[in-house]
């Protein structure tokens, strides 16, 4: 029974993700105003609109009269715009909507996660010492409560202990992975939904939500200060306290965070400043009309983060409810620091998969570069695969994210030079 609520669960994400996927790549989006201004023939059959750096709706909607290097222009100042340290398009609406979603979604699996530990048999003293108390972090009193309550789970029902390791995995993947998997939708799909198809607000936007999670890290840091912690624990700890962590999870969890800050400002900051010339130039040489541009750009978006936002949250699913050939990785002491080969082998395979479907749900790149595409998958799968299976438990959504991106920007230099 618990395999097969794991691969419903998996499907159910794989469905989840291809429905907010192909919603945020087939919105449409109209002018505002009508304002023709420098005019001159381009061949782009297709919707143009833009707004300039006083914020106010522009657009040349007849196909006969666009703007000088119009596409340039509408990238560099509305769809991937420079920074003038203006919130006005949305952002603040985004992230009021991705803050009550995320709370909702951690407050959500710590109250299911209770109700699985309660039907292990824990009592309220026991489940608060999993999913409250600073598990020896700062406070080392409260280790032995946290070490009492896993042994009881680890003898539930007088089973064997593998057995019950599985259902402890079972529960922090739920746990983990469902709040990682909500988290990603949120950075990866609703901007695009919300931002009226752009995939990231202003970098200074991109800077606060970092910030907010720099200091959410802070406050786990410091989580043996905060009164009455039972208040805040669903916010905080619902969607990222493991019990396989030990005594050492919130450390790993502060880690998360504060690495999760630097890998969000990075892997913004390389899509818009690297990456996103680049993209232009492939998309004016491959595609005859802004919609497929656009298209392409929510691709490559999607693409630098699928390995973390679905390759990795599969492959613990995968690791959590199949693993049997276990091998160490570096971590905390007091962490259970293994990984699987099967689950290593669930990244490789379902990050293959998402990538397949997001490619052929925002692009031909199949049909126009058939061989060099089926590279560039091969290779992401390759290098989330190893970045997942090498890297500091805490940190492979770092690791992960740059080496894809660093991956995509190699693929589209080759592509250029031998195709231009």
């Amino acid at each position: 029974m618990i395999h097969l609520l794991g691969v419903f669960l998996l499907c159910s994400m794989l469905g989840i993700s291809i429905f907010f996927q192909n919603f945020a790549m087939n919105q449409q989006y109209e002018c505002k105003s009508a304002i023709l201004k420098n005019c001159t023939k381009v061949f782009y059959d297709c919707e143009f609109f833009f707004e300039n750096l006083s914020k106010k709706n522009r657009c040349c909607p007849n196909i006969d009269c666009f703007c000088d290097d119009f596409s340039k222009y509408n990238f560099q100042c509305n769809f991937l715009y420079v920074d003038h340290y203006s919130f006005e398009d949305g952002y603040t609406v985004t992230l009021l909507a991705g803050i009550v979603l995320t709370v909702l979604s951690s407050s959500s699996i710590f109250n299911i996660r209770r109700y699985f530990l309660k039907q292990m048999n824990l009592t309220k003293k026991e489940i608060i010492a999993i999913d409250t108390n600073t598990r020896g972090f700062k406070k080392p009193e409260e280790k032995m409560d946290f070490l009492l309550a896993k042994e009881k789970l680890l003898n539930y029902k007088d089973e064997s202990i593998e057995k019950n390791k599985i259902r402890i995995r079972a529960i922090d993947f739920f746990g983990r992975k469902s709040f990682h998997f909500i988290s990603m939708l949120i950075f990866t799909y609703f901007p695009i939904i919300l931002l009226e198809g752009s995939p990231l607000p202003t970098y200074s936007g991109v800077i606060i939500y970092s910030f907010i999670e720099f200091l959410c890290g802070c406050i786990i840091w410091n989580w043996y200060l905060i009164p009455k912690r039972s208040i805040f624990a669903p916010i905080f700890l619902g969607g990222h306290n493991r019990i396989q962590d030990g005594y050492s999870s919130l450390k790993n969890v502060s880690t998360a965070l504060f690495v999760g800050c630097i890998r969000t400002l990075i892997t913004a900051a390389f899509y818009l400043y690297i990456q996103k010339d680049l993209l232009l130039d492939f998309g004016k040489k491959n595609f005859d009309n802004y919609n497929s541009i656009q298209k392409f750009f929510f691709l490559i978006w999607i693409l630098n983060n699928n390995g973390v936002s679905f390759g990795d949250t599969a492959g613990e699913g995968v690791g959590a409810f199949l693993g049997k050939h276990r091998f160490k990785v570096r971590g905390f002491s007091g962490q259970e620091n293994e990984r699987s080969v099967e689950g290593c082998m669930g990244v490789f395979l379902f990050t293959g998969i998402s990538d397949i479907i997001a490619i052929f749900s925002c692009s031909d790149l199949f049909n126009i570069y058939s061989y060099e595409t089926s590279i560039l998958v091969f290779f992401l799968c390759v290098t989330t695969t190893f970045f997942e299976m090498i890297s500091f438990k805490g940190t492979d959504n770092l690791t992960i994210c740059l080496s894809n991106e660093i991956t995509i920007y190699i693929w589209l230099l080759w592509i250029k030079e031998n195709y231009s």
